[in-house]
């Protein structure tokens, strides 16, 4: 929000317009990616976002949300740190290095909890294990007392264009449950966006 001093009135600020842009841009990913995040959502009932990446922030763009009455409040429209959150690791982990370097050398990596990874080099080797499994866990780094589970989704190009993610308190989310239960779902469900967008693994060429 910004304000007019002579007034004393307030409006949208440059970065409300920015996202808004932003969410405009990505419309026909969020198109394809809706039913799925519904179908998603009756499976595990627990919210489920969709974003993307924009400079060193992960920012959410829409959500399908658990109909528990304990749940995680809705983050749409909210930006976080990439290093300490799923939706933003699912996707750093596939930049350039230089591009990671870019992203963490640019502020002070802050400890927002006690699970926060903060160090640099530890974060580095923590996206070349992400990248490697496919999928990021944001176990109470963001916020304590919830879990997050986020995976990529590629277009035809193979880019990562956005992430999947779902989030739940902790009590409900155990690390077992989310290796065992989630992480198939959830890379189920971003291989089907994927392919809507056109993607086909090297795998797929390789076949033909």
């Amino acid at each position: 929000m910004e304000q007019n001093l002579a007034t004393d009135n307030y409006r949208l600020g440059l970065k409300a317009l920015e996202l808004g842009q932003t969410y405009i841009r990505h419309t026909g990913l969020l198109t394809v990616a809706r039913p799925v995040m519904e179908h998603l959502n009756k499976m595990v009932n627990e919210n489920v976002y969709i974003g993307i990446l924009k400079e060193r922030y992960a920012f959410y763009l829409d959500v399908v949300e658990s109909s528990h009455t304990v749940r995680v409040l809705s983050r749409v429209g909210c930006r976080v740190p990439t290093y300490c959150s799923a939706m933003g690791k699912a996707q750093l982990a596939y930049e350039s290095m230089e591009r990671i370097m870019d992203v963490l050398n640019r502020k002070e990596l802050k400890k927002f909890t006690p699970s926060t990874i903060s160090d640099r080099d530890d974060i580095i080797k923590h996206l070349m294990l992400v990248k490697e499994m496919g999928y990021a866990v944001d176990n109470e780094e963001w916020d304590e007392g919830v879990r997050c589970v986020g995976a990529p989704i590629f277009d035809y190009t193979r880019r990562v264009v956005g992430a999947l993610s779902i989030s739940a308190p902790a009590v409900r989310m155990s690390m077992d449950r989310i290796k065992k239960e989630y992480v198939p779902l959830l890379k189920t469900a971003c291989t089907d966006i994927s392919e809507k967008l056109g993607y086909k693994s090297l795998e797929d060429d390789r076949e033909k």
